[in-house]
């Protein structure tokens, strides 16, 4: 029922939508135009989405060979606290759990039997512990994440395209905060040529209506 109720939800203004911009471009030649606007639309928000994998699944790979480089170093290291700084994520994004590369930080370390999201904290010990195996042993491809980041990159996509900013995934490198910031500026330009091609549709379409009902 629930179901039901959220497709109901969704569909009523999406149909309100299509029916108003359906009236407004009522020459095929303008609903041409209109398709050519919402196409480019949609296809950077797929590009920039799977360019954001990409990036994932880079800077995953980065992220566990340093932090394995770290903790390998690390092995008969103390501060004067007897202590361990822990080494901060080199992540693309923050606020995607699902990695596509394993690395020391995992809990558990046992080869295609790694989890690839985060269930305990990993303390120092342990993660010292597993970077005296060699990298190739402890970082592997995680196959069963690729729907979790993709789809946490496409979500990210949309909502930076249309500029709402919630903030619950965030780029943390300069190479995923430029790509974004082109992302915001590209969809700014196509959702205003939109808009000005809706507005002065409209307006084409009141004028002549007023002029035809003068003569």
């Amino acid at each position: 029922m629930l179901g039901i109720s959220l497709l109901v939800a969704l569909a009523i203004p999406l149909v309100t939508v299509f029916l108003a911009l359906n009236r407004v471009f009522k020459p095929q030649e303008k609903r041409k135009h209109l398709v050519v606007i919402l196409l480019s639309y949609l296809s950077l928000i797929l590009c920039f989405g799977g360019s954001y994998y990409t990036m994932s699944a880079f800077s995953d790979r980065i992220d566990a060979r340093e932090k394995h480089t770290y903790y390998e170093s690390k092995a008969n290291y103390r501060d004067s606290f007897g202590k361990i700084v822990v080494r901060k994520d080199s992540r693309a994004f923050s606020g995607i759990n699902s990695r596509l590369w394993s690395g020391v930080d995992w809990p558990d370390y046992k080869g295609n039997q790694l989890r690839n999201t985060y269930r305990s904290p990993v303390s120092a010990r342990d993660m010292i512990q597993a970077a005296k195996q060699p990298l190739d042993n402890i970082s592997n491809f995680q196959y069963d994440a690729r729907f979790n980041v993709f789809s946490s990159t496409l979500y990210f996509s949309v909502v930076n395209m249309t500029t709402l900013g919630f903030g619950d995934i965030t780029p943390t490198t300069w190479f995923t905060r430029l790509t974004s910031n082109i992302q915001v500026l590209t969809g700014l330009i196509l959702f205003y040529f939109g808009l000005s091609m809706v507005i002065g549709n409209w307006w084409t379409n009141m004028t002549d209506a007023s002029q035809k009902t003068k003569d």
